[in-house]
């Protein structure tokens, strides 16, 4: 019998993985609570190894900024920081302004038609 296990993301949002196989399906449909448990390990077993490897790249990440920093001088700049920045608008927003008077419709204004 040809078994799917969709393993469920710790880390990474709405991410999975997908591993099949082939279980003796005789054993699986005698005891399904060891396909169970079988499944949980695994799921278990895919997640912690899932969050230490992310864990671990995190950290790599932080060296290689350090290295960037410490041997090529480069530094973290703000946006406060960033010369030629345009100037908002001054004044008010568009949805903060008073709405402009509406005319009259023509039905509204044409004199009624009596056919009696």
């Amino acid at each position: 019998m040809k078994v799917t296990f969709r393993l469920p993301s710790k880390k990474i949002g709405y991410g999975y993985a997908e591993i099949e196989f082939e279980l003796d399906e005789a054993t699986t449909l005698e005891a399904p609570a060891n396909l169970g448990a079988m499944y949980a390990k695994y799921t278990l077993d895919f997640q912690t190894g899932e969050i230490d490897a992310v864990v671990k790249y995190q950290e790599d990440m932080k060296k290689g900024e350090a290295l960037l920093k410490s041997e090529l001088g480069a530094k973290v700049v703000s946006e406060e920081a960033v010369p030629d920045q345009p100037e908002p608008p001054q004044g008010d927003a568009p949805w903060e302004q008073p709405a402009p008077a509406a005319s009259p419709k023509p039905w509204e204004t044409k004199s009624k038609v009596s056919l009696f």
